[in-house]
């Protein structure tokens, strides 16, 4: 019989391994590491502090949440037979397993933030241009704005600004009609560069996106239509997104699960779960989109009995993947 403390510790391990597959994702969407902060205001001493404070209070509390959590499993339930019964082990095991991750989680996320702040703290000690137009946004300091954003351009010189600094920035140079500067400024704001997978998603859009055949050719679009399609676009990818990580880190554990000690009932009820989120999102979507199509087909007066709405290939897939790791689960359930 394996020891409380050991499933315990093959349940946060199982954790952090989904928590860096959710990472090694995001860094391919966004092209950008885990735990950069772009931070929203001006570093000073006191918002340093602050971030100091947050990361020691949460630190020991993470620390004091899982010595105790350990120190009652090692006394009080040192073997899984000393449950009633496997389902409120089971139960026990996950919650207590997912308290000592967020918590200790949560405190490496502060150290992160107190981190970047510290060192734009550092950084913003040095006497050069960058830093005064910092310091000139920081005080509201429209002049000083104006003079260091001169000295800036002249020697073609790149500063990095938080969303917040550019708002001030851009406004106070639109005031004093440096109205080039500001297009310049804002162009990579709106043309960013884009990751693999959105050029990817981006060039084949029958991926993501849903395919409309058998509308009237009368049919116009209004403005009010377009705007639900394009909220409607937007949730789609990301949805798309979040149930690929979902089905990743579904094949994951079902791949490895035995190699990480992750009981079967567990394993079977993570599967199933993802399984029907997953189904549940692609079904929603899709009739919250034929919803859209009809309601304004009746607002223009034509007709909808040939409308037929595709679903978008990567959901197709991933649809008959859970259906089918579904009837496999049950499967392994019912006869062996």
């Amino acid at each position: 019989m394996m020891s409380t403390e050991s499933t315990l510790n093959n349940m946060i391990l199982t954790a952090i391994m989904l928590i860096t597959i959710y990472y090694i994702c995001y860094f391919m969407l966004k092209q950008r590491l885990p735990f950069t902060y772009r931070t929203k205001s001006y570093a000073n001493l006191r918002v340093v502090l602050n971030y100091g404070l947050q990361w020691i209070a949460n630190t020991l509390v993470a620390i004091t949440a899982t010595a105790i959590s350990y120190h009652t499993i090692k006394y009080s339930f040192p073997n899984l037979s000393d449950f009633k019964n496997e389902g409120t082990s089971t139960l026990f095991i996950i919650m207590l397993a997912i308290l000592i991750f967020s918590l200790n989680f949560r405190a490496i996320l502060k150290f992160a933030q107190f981190l970047n702040h510290v060192v734009l703290y550092i950084s913003l000690k040095k006497n050069n241009i960058s830093n005064n137009l910092k310091h000139a946004i920081a005080n509201k300091d429209e002049q000083g704005i104006i003079e260091n954003h001169k000295l800036i351009k002249q020697t073609d010189m790149k500063v990095n600004l938080s969303n917040e600094e550019t708002i001030i920035l851009t406004a106070c140079l639109s005031k004093h009609g440096f109205n080039e500067d500001v297009k310049q400024m804002l162009q990579p704001i709106f043309y960013k560069e884009q990751s693999f997978l959105n050029k990817f998603f981006t060039t084949n859009t029958n991926m993501v996106e849903y395919t409309v055949n058998g509308i009237d050719e009368d049919f116009v679009t209004r403005d009010t239509f377009k705007h639900k399609i394009k909220q409607f676009n937007n949730i789609t990818n990301i949805t798309s997104y979040i149930m690929s990580v979902l089905f990743i880190i579904q094949f994951v554990i079902v791949t490895f699960g035995d190699a990480l000690y992750i009981p079967n009932t567990i394993k079977m009820i993570f599967v199933i779960l993802t399984s029907v989120l997953i189904i549940s999102i692609i079904l929603i979507k899709h009739r919250k989109i034929k919803e859209i199509y009809r309601k304004e087909l009746e607002i223009v007066n034509l007709p909808n009995n040939h409308m037929k709405i595709k679903k978008p290939i990567l959901e197709s897939i991933l649809l008959g993947l859970s259906v089918m790791i579904i009837i496999i689960t049950f499967i392994d359930i019912f006869f062996y």
